[in-house]
């Protein structure tokens, strides 16, 4: 005949483990930002390398207006590296079928080359993600993994 049977278990030092977790959370929500921004500087750094590099300096306007900042939308939080020179987008994709024949891979679906001649695409800030993305990882990676370490800290008991 079959008997009840069941387990138990016993967990402790739950209370003081939910604490760091939750104190983990809270750092994390309050350093990212800062995390993400650092992170966004040092792309802003290369954009402005490449620019420079690329020999697309006439006047400094368009690496001058090079900046970064953060973006915290919907529980995400993005660091962004951008500039407000309307001619940005020309310089970055390419024009006509000069900028065509480049092959720009971030291209977004919204733009359009046309017919003309154009310019080709110098991929300024696609190649300074290129370089720049492992340190910006690693660093990320750093930064969170200093915030999350910690001992778990319970035992466990079973009893059958």
């Amino acid at each position: 005949m079959a008997q009840n049977a069941w387990i138990e278990v016993d967990f402790k030092g739950l209370d003081n483990t939910i604490h760091k977790l939750q104190k983990i959370k809270s750092d994390v929500e309050t350093d990212l930002e800062t995390i993400m921004l650092q992170a966004a500087f040092i792309l802003e750094a290369e954009v402005k390398n490449q620019i420079t590099n690329m020999g697309l300096v006439d006047t400094g306007t368009l690496r001058a207006s090079v900046f970064s900042f953060v973006r915290n939308k919907f529980g995400f939080v993005d660091g962004v590296v951008a500039t407000p020179m309307e001619y940005a987008p020309f310089v970055e994709y390419g024009t006509g079928q000069r900028g065509a024949a480049t092959g720009h891979p971030n291209k977004p679906a919204w733009y359009q080359y046309g017919d003309s001649p154009g310019i080709q695409a110098y991929k300024f800030m696609h190649t300074a993600w290129e370089n720049a993305k492992y340190k910006i990882i690693a660093y990320v990676q750093r930064e969170i993994r200093k915030l999350v370490e910690f001992d778990v800290g319970f035992t466990t008991g079973f009893r059958i």
